[in-house]
């Protein structure tokens, strides 16, 4: 299993290096929501953390929903010393293509010496699992796909019922918005609890679930439930 530094508790957090790993087919809200907490710790001091996009080829890369990030750099151009890297996830076809064809679990097996953290957010996992960086170690990924996951990498111990996973340098969370809880907990383990909490307030998260949650919320199950509105009481923008 190749091997990651454990952090170093005396490494200051300034001016750090935090990667985000997309590729075509990449999902979205994968990226948007660890960038937009990153980017409100990066104002504490400011200067603090630096937040690029790197992809294969580097360019443009395509979201599965039509967007776009442009300007992503290469794995190639990234600097020597990485803080933390996060891998988004996506659609089986992006996320296959991304780890077969763009190699990227080898270049993660063969760069993770100088990451100091690794996470994944949904089913960034598999690259990870690809590099072997989740042999040994418990992990999750989407929970429709927490079988599939355990079925490909058996060294790994792989929880369904986990909103993210922290095990040693390895960061693991469950499907899409859970990136957003990860990358709280990414925040407070490096900056404290009470900047977590400030950034959460600031992003207006109506509540931040804790890793040992079920990924499935109760409240959606109920909603899905209820009666809706009668169709005559309902118009546009509730004329």
């Amino acid at each position: 299993m190749p091997t990651l530094p454990h952090k170093d508790e005396e490494a200051a957090v300034s001016a750090s290096d935090v990667v985000l790993v997309v590729f075509d087919g990449v999902e979205a809200i994968d990226v948007a929501r660890p960038a937009s907490v990153f980017t409100k710790a990066e104002q504490i001091p400011r200067g603090s953390c630096r937040l690029p996009i790197a992809s294969r080829a580097a360019g443009t890369v395509l979201t599965n929903g039509g967007l776009s990030f442009a300007g992503t750099v290469t794995l190639a151009q990234l600097p020597a010393s990485i803080d933390t890297l996060i891998v988004a996830g996506g659609d089986e076809p992006g996320v296959r293509a991304a780890i077969v064809d763009q190699r990227i679990g080898a270049w993660l097996a063969h760069n993770a010496p100088r990451i100091r953290r690794v996470a994944s957010v949904c089913t960034g996992a598999f690259a990870l699992a690809a590099a072997g960086l989740l042999d040994g170690r418990e992990a999750t990924t989407h929970w429709r796909v927490c079988d599939l996951l355990q079925e490909l990498r058996p060294q790994a111990r792989v929880l369904r019922e986990r909103i993210y996973v922290h095990d040693g340098p390895v960061w693991t969370s469950a499907g899409v918005t859970t990136g957003i809880e990860l990358a709280l907990a990414l925040v407070e383990d490096d900056l404290g609890h009470a900047v977590s909490m400030e950034i959460a307030r600031t992003l207006a998260l109506p509540m931040l679930r804790g890793a040992e949650q079920p990924q499935l919320s109760q409240a959606p199950e109920a909603q899905a439930l209820a009666s809706h509105w009668p169709r005559e009481r309902v118009g546009w923008y509730g004329t």
